[in-house]
């Protein structure tokens, strides 16, 4: 079968991008006005607090490059909302958030599903560049129609636009080698330095550039070293210059060279413990922090497990026929190896191992998408090359076509799923017309949005008050409660406490809640909101109306699993809420055609005599017999 001309390409180009939109914009209103995706408000908030004229994010988990990028996008609306009147300060533009942070979510959004396109423009010109038309265009097709890119395209986060500034550091590579510019070199030096600048993941470029620059050490003589020397001390210099240009603190701040740096520096500690044969089974609190592996417990075993779960991962991000055809292309393309492919192939192949060495046996679908293109191109060239064995059986073709599609399939059932309204949403709109304003209530985390009541809001102030001021989490958070203040004036809010879940500690060593303030707790989570739950004893001792929680929580904790072990506490309030509290009102995906938890509400249970359970908006023995009415078992 003959490349596709040009005219051919740009028409099938322009089809794909237009479902490829098409995919990646539809579902992006998924949860309006809320996010339940907790990543996409730390980007958001953090991308607001900007506006108080500091840049410094204080937290270095992420680099603060894409946040930047939302910063500007919201400066932008803040000018045009002032034009438009819809605020005249920037105070006015906070409350707007805390009222309604729908349009800032959608203007992130938007902005991750354009980078997204733009991965599959790129991916289009490497696969041109390195094969044919023909490739590049199946390249695209395939990552298009991706359900692992899809998925990822419609979150705030930092995965896709990383994805988007590396696979065009590999493009400048491979134009690099092929033509042998050095603005070229320099180029995609540049776009690592972005990358890594939004997300640590781009890094890893800086070994297909050292191997670029020296690949043909075979005719080494000194003035070629000499020569090949200088471009890579200048890649370096300039990779470093963009990285300091995109996220500066994570130079400048103690806490972000602690982070940029640390996790080398703790690494190559704990190989030379290894190799001197001394124990690594203590971990320090900054190694828990940079979240360094422990080396005295990888083995091979682990590695083998590691490595199946990553294919795995990989195998529900693109599908299986994909991977077939992937690993097929690599098997021809390792027939063909030239300095381009070579320099192509080393990132994903690095990339991979490294994060199975890491953490083996982890991976989620969004950590992925940054080699998703590699896979698309190489699943390409070995569909091309089967269609071009079957020029003579073109209904074999047909069905082959129509099998590199089956990903549409599963990208179409996750668009219509995603876009259904969240349960959490509907529970939300029962409670503020059924539930009585200043009712005291106790809410799962991730859970229902309400409103806090001003005097909630007032105690948290105080603390906010006399917290650090450069804290990863307690930065601005003083700003942003008396925000919070003025938008709840004349809506509906309740006197919230939340059930907290310290999902990044092993287990907890005592029960209740408490306020968490180790280093490590401060790294990860806001030190000013207590975690942990206490007995349901407690909560109608202290005088709770109602509890809220829903199923993506409690679901841990009523069986025996290692959740429950390990968080007895957690265990013992759900059982005993499940088994004492009357039920209210539940909210079932399947009830509303709707997505999200279950989300049940409890009445803790009062004496008859305490007039305080008639908080609905009934009145006298109507409201008595309407609460039992509606109530669900």
């Amino acid at each position: 079968m003959a490349d596709y001309t040009a005219s051919d390409t740009r028409k099938f180009l322009s089809i794909i991008l237009l479902c490829a939109g098409v995919l990646r914009l539809w579902g992006i209103w998924h949860g309006y006005p809320y996010s339940y995706y907790p990543d996409e408000a730390h980007f958001v908030k953090r991308a607001l607090s900007f506006g108080s004229g500091d840049l410094n994010p204080h937290w270095f988990h992420k680099p603060a490059f894409f946040m930047y990028v939302l910063f500007f996008e919201y400066g932008v609306f803040f000018v045009i909302g002032k034009i438009a009147g819809m605020w005249e300060s920037v105070g006015g533009f906070a409350v707007s958030y805390i009222k309604n942070p729908g349009p800032f979510y959608i203007i992130g959004r938007i902005t991750v599903a354009a980078f997204g396109m733009g991965v599959i423009v790129v991916t289009y010109l490497i696969s041109k560049t390195l094969f044919n038309r023909k490739n590049a265009v199946f390249s695209a097709l395939i990552l298009a129609v991706s359900v692992g890119h899809v998925m990822v395209a419609k979150d705030i986060k930092a995965d896709i636009p990383c994805a988007f500034f590396t696979i065009l550091s590999v493009y400048f590579l491979i134009l690099y080698l092929k033509f042998g510019r050095t603005r070229s070199i320099l180029l995609s030096a540049v776009f690592a330095g972005i990358g890594t600048a939004t997300k640590y993941y781009s890094i890893v470029m800086l070994a297909p550039i050292s191997v670029a620059l020296f690949w043909n050490f075979r005719n080494y003589n000194k003035q070629f070293f000499i020569y090949a020397s200088k471009r890579f001390f200048l890649c370096i210099i300039v990779f470093y210059l963009v990285y300091f240009f995109c996220s500066p603190y994570n130079f400048i701040d103690p806490l972000g060279r602690k982070e940029t740096f640390g996790k080398f520096l703790i690494l190559s500690e704990k190989v030379v413990k290894v190799v001197k044969g001394e124990s690594t089974d203590e971990l320090r609190e900054d190694e828990k922090i940079a979240e360094s592996i422990d080396a005295s417990k990888i083995s091979p075993q682990l590695i083998i497990k590691g490595f199946f779960s990553y294919i795995g991962e990989l195998n529900k991000g693109m599908g299986s026929i994909v991977l077939i055809l992937s690993f097929l292309g690599l098997v021809l393309l390792v027939r063909n190896l030239n300095s381009a492919i070579v320099c192509f192939l080393l990132f994903p192949f690095l990339f991979m191992g490294i994060s199975i060495l890491i953490h083996p046996g982890y991976a989620e679908i969004r950590h992925q998408v940054i080699i998703y293109p590699f896979i698309a191109v190489a699943a390409a060239y070995s569909f091309t090359l089967i269609l071009d064995k079957m020029t003579a059986y073109h209904q074999i073709g047909y069905i082959l076509i129509v099998l590199l599609l089956v990903p549409l399939y599963g990208s179409v059932q996750y668009n219509m799923s995603i876009s259904k309204k969240d349960t959490r949403n509907i529970a939300k709109a029962w409670i503020e017309k059924n539930i009585s304003p200043e009712s005291r209530l106790l809410l799962d985390e991730g859970g229902v949005e309400l409103m806090m009541s001003r005097s909630n809001i007032e105690k948290n102030i105080v603390k906010a008050d006399n917290a650090d001021k450069k804290g990863q989490f307690t930065a601005h958070y003083d700003t942003y409660l008396k925000y919070q203040f003025d938008a709840v004036k004349d809506a509906v809010a309740y006197d919230i406490t939340y059930i907290r879940f310290p999902w990044w500690r092993d287990s907890e060593d005592k029960g209740g809640v408490r306020i968490l303030d180790s280093e490590f707790d401060k790294d990860m989570g806001n030190p000013l909101i207590p975690a942990g739950v206490e007995n349901y004893g407690y909560y109608i001792q202290n005088g709770f109306d109602y509890a809220v929680v829903h199923s993506y929580k409690y679901n841990s904790f009523l069986k025996e699993n290692a959740a429950s072990k390990k968080f007895p506490s957690f265990k013992r309030f759900y059982t005993e809420l499940f088994q004492n509290a009357p039920l209210v009102k539940t909210f079932t995906p399947e009830s509303y055609n709707a997505k999200g938890p279950v989300v049940k509400i409890f009445r803790f249970s009062r004496k008859k005599s305490d007039k305080s359970s008639a908080d609905l908006n009934f009145s006298g023995i109507a409201h008595l017999c309407s609460l039992y009415s509606f109530s669900d078992n």
